[in-house]
């Protein structure tokens, strides 16, 4: 008896003649798209770029107003070059060319080869009448980041000047170590001033200082007001007595105390004494409070800010208030709610006041 299904379907080694065919068509379009993707790929080789100016000067990639500037890009197997000079001209194709810059500035220039290789990299432009060429130290504004920053919090600074390496470290701050990447991040733990430093090609005439304020977190940058002179107004005439008749007798004069009157007493406002305990007892003191066995106010004699003092939670920022309701909040879970439980405590004290309070603290918290 002859199989049945063999009307339907046809087999060559076991497997229907269809599913061959589909296997065949899917291998025939991964081969064409394979092929295509290799033909079309792009490889991105290092860049070398170069510029050039009519003047010499210490700085790299530091021209003048109307400074005729030459750019060249290499890179092997590089077809297109294409530049954009950031200042709204158009963009300019050509491994090599030469650009102007009409009005003095920082600006950032962009080549891009072969339509997705992109490199990017600053150009300062002075004015003619206030450039210093010389082979002075390179001026500060090749560290980007703020000047002013608060201890305890981490904050960015890098540097839009192309190098083959970096080398970044703070003079007063040894602990820092040095950094070798094009970006960084700085967390300060005290209050003051300190200098970072930036070597660029380990080349001591490529280097950087930018000069940093340190203040405690929350506290505002103020800046001195100017001050004007009162206009001053012309002084009364001098009074003079009349003449006095020889014949008159004087009248009798009391005797002045050279001490003056009597100045009321000085009342000196009493200084708040802050108390400063081991880690370990500030860890027993905040489960203490999670447990609203005591509350914020027992910890006014620890904390500068009492409940704004800042507090890191669990690698976040965060005040001593958010602190006691997160903890205070239970969590709920599969077995029912769970109380929160302090786990580590690090205080750091204000180095400014003698009596040390609290500035911040660090607190990890589990359940």
């Amino acid at each position: 008896m002859k199989n049945p299904y063999s009307i339907y379907s046809r087999q060559w080694l076991g497997l229907d003649y269809k599913v061959i065919i589909s296997f065949i068509i899917t291998l025939f379009i991964a081969l064409v798209l394979f092929g295509f993707k290799l033909a079309t790929h792009v490889t991105c080789s290092p860049v070398t770029i170069t510029t050039t100016g009519e003047i010499k000067t210490a700085q790299n990639n530091s021209f003048n107003i109307n400074e005729k500037i030459q750019f060249q890009a290499n890179m092997s197997h590089a077809q297109q070059v294409e530049w954009d000079f950031g200042d709204g001209s158009k963009k300019v194709t050509g491994a090599k060319i030469q650009h102007r810059y009409v009005v003095a500035g920082k600006y950032f220039v962009t080549v891009v080869i072969n339509k997705k290789c992109k490199e990017t990299f600053m150009v300062l432009v002075k004015d003619l009448k206030s450039a210093e060429i010389s082979n002075a130290e390179p001026e500060a504004s090749a560290i980007i980041g703020p000047d002013v920053i608060s201890a305890g919090l981490p904050t960015s600074f890098t540097t839009a000047q192309q190098a083959g390496s970096y080398e970044w470290y703070i003079q007063e701050d040894a602990a820092f170590g040095k950094k070798t990447t094009n970006t960084i991040s700085y967390t300060p733990s005290n209050t003051g001033t300190v200098t970072l430093v930036l070597v660029l090609d380990k080349d001591s005439t490529k280097t950087w200082r930018k000069p940093i304020t340190i203040n405690l977190p929350g506290s505002a940058t103020t800046v001195p007001e100017k001050t004007t002179v009162p206009k001053l107004e012309p002084l009364p005439p001098i009074y003079t007595p009349p003449p006095r008749d020889p014949g008159t007798k004087p009248e009798d004069t009391k005797p002045v105390d050279p001490s003056g009157p009597a100045k009321p007493p000085v009342v000196t406002p009493p200084v708040k004494k802050f108390v400063r305990v081991p880690d370990q007892e500030m860890q027993r003191l905040l489960n203490e409070l999670v447990e609203k066995k005591i509350g914020i106010a027992d910890f006014d004699n620890y904390l500068c800010k009492g409940g704004d003092t800042q507090v890191k939670i669990d690698g976040e920022w965060s005040t001593f208030k958010e602190l006691v309701a997160k903890a205070q909040k239970k969590k709920k879970g599969l077995l029912g709610s769970k109380k929160a439980k302090v786990k580590l405590v690090r205080q750091t004290p204000n180095p400014d006041m003698d009596n040390k309070c609290l500035i911040f603290m660090e607190v990890t918290v589990d359940y």
